[in-house]
């Protein structure tokens, strides 16, 4: 089993840890997560969690919104 945090952030990052706490992966960059997350989802079983967020007190509309888009 192949557990799995997600901080959906502009620069927010990926997690990932197996049963015996060995971290698997911890990374900011695209192209490396999307290559484990192809690797782990065809051979592991796997549990995924995103962090949930919301938007913050005088936070602009438009970063607001985009903060969104990367929780969708």
């Amino acid at each position: 089993m192949i557990y799995i945090g997600v901080d959906p952030g502009a620069t927010g990052a990926i997690a990932a840890v197996n049963v015996d706490e060995d971290v698997l992966i911890a990374d900011f960059n695209p192209g490396e997560v999307l290559r484990f997350l192809e690797g782990v989802v065809l051979e592991d079983v796997c549990r995924a969690v995103i962090e949930k967020v919301g938007s913050m007190p005088k936070q602009g509309v438009s970063s607001t919104f985009k903060f969104g888009a990367n929780y969708g």
